[in-house]
Formats: C-alpha cells, sequence, structure tokens
C-alpha cells in the first residue's frame, strides 16, 4: 500500500510550530492554531495581557515572493472576518489591542530565517 505525503502540509505545521515558538518565548499564549470559519482561516491566534494577535504564516522553501505578495488584498479580508467571528466567540473580559501579522520563513540552506511583520495589515484596531 502506498501512502503518499503531503510535503507541502508538512512544511506548513513545522513552520506553524516554530512560530507558534518564537511567539511563547516573547510571553504569548497561543489561544487557537488553524481557526476555521466560513470566509476565513487564521494559523495562529495568540495574546497576553494587552494584545491579541492573528498571524498568518507562510513557509517557503526558496525566497521567491516578495513580502508584499505573500498576503494579498484578498487574504487579508479573509483573515479579517475570521478574526471577527474569532472574537465574537471569545470575548476577552479586559479591552485587547489586535493586531494582524505575518510571518514568513524562508529555508536556506539547512536553516530557517524568521521575518516576523508586526501590524503586516489593517493596523491595531478594535473589533467588535
Amino acid at each position: 500500500m502506498a501512502v503518499r505525503i503531503d510535503h507541502r502540509k508538512a512544511t506548513g505545521r513545522m513552520g506553524e510550530e516554530m512560530v507558534a515558538d518564537y511567539l511563547v518565548t516573547r510571553g504569548f499564549v497561543i489561544s487557537r492554531r488553524n481557526f476555521f470559519c466560513r470566509g476565513g482561516e487564521i494559523d495562529i491566534v495568540a495574546q497576553n495581557r494587552t494584545h491579541r494577535l492573528f498571524v498568518e504564516v507562510k513557509t517557503r522553501l526558496h525566497a521567491y515572493f516578495a513580502t508584499s505578495e505573500v498576503v494579498n488584498g484578498a487574504k487579508q479580508k479573509k483573515i479579517i472576518a475570521a478574526a471577527y467571528r474569532y472574537n465574537a466567540e471569545n470575548q476577552h473580559e479586559c479591552p485587547l489591542v489586535y493586531r494582524f501579522d505575518v510571518a514568513i520563513l524562508e529555508r536556506e540552506g539547512e536553516m530557517y530565517t524568521l521575518n516576523y511583520i508586526e501590524n503586516a495589515f489593517a493596523p491595531s484596531m478594535e473589533l467588535l
């Protein structure tokens, strides 16, 4: 019996794990991974006492995308829609600053370089 390995999904999961570890070392708690809802998806939701982050993770085996091409306008709208849904389902007792970040991991030989972009789009805003 042949088993097909989806290397793209495995690479994506590995990248998300690396970014989650990065956030945890900076004092954030990972609230949710791979939040799906109608119309959108968020790779990582993380928060601390003051901020809730919605993080899009892109893992690349080659540096062939410009940063501006990684998360286009259509993808941003889907992430924002999912963030609204997530916030509606997960109220917090204290006001939070909401931020949309993008984490880009690019392979360089056997190592990965992380380019973490805070406020990559839709700058901090209050989500109802």
